[in-house]
């Protein structure tokens, strides 16, 4: 199926085909990937949104194979806090930031 750059899509669009498959067990399917030198065992990235990403979820994010981007809306120090926590606890993360003159002074 060729795509129309012009046309938009949603998810009744575009049928998957089902195809037989020697693999056995969905476990033995390797899922892994590797972004920015972080191993995700499951290529999950939670919202870099102030509701949803804070230091719990970028821990919960690690142990489940995952990667938690911490959200910009905090002082700087405060920012910086957690990223000094989740390191010290040995959990990769990713800080968001912007694109205003404060974000960039701190890049």
């Amino acid at each position: 199926m060729r795509f129309d750059e012009t046309e938009r899509y949603c998810f009744d669009d575009v049928l998957l085909v089902p195809q037989y498959s020697t693999i056995e067990s969905r476990k033995d399917i390797d899922i892994s990937t590797e972004i920015v030198g972080i191993r995700l065992d499951t290529p999950i990235i939670s919202a870099n949104m102030d509701s949803i990403t804070e230091e719990a979820m970028v821990e919960a994010m690690y142990e489940c194979g995952g990667l938690g981007i911490l959200h910009r809306y905090s002082p700087f120090n405060e920012i910086e806090k957690r990223i000094r926590y989740l390191y010290s606890v040995r959990v990769p993360t990713i800080p968001s930031v912007g694109i205003s003159v404060y974000d960039k002074t701190f890049i």
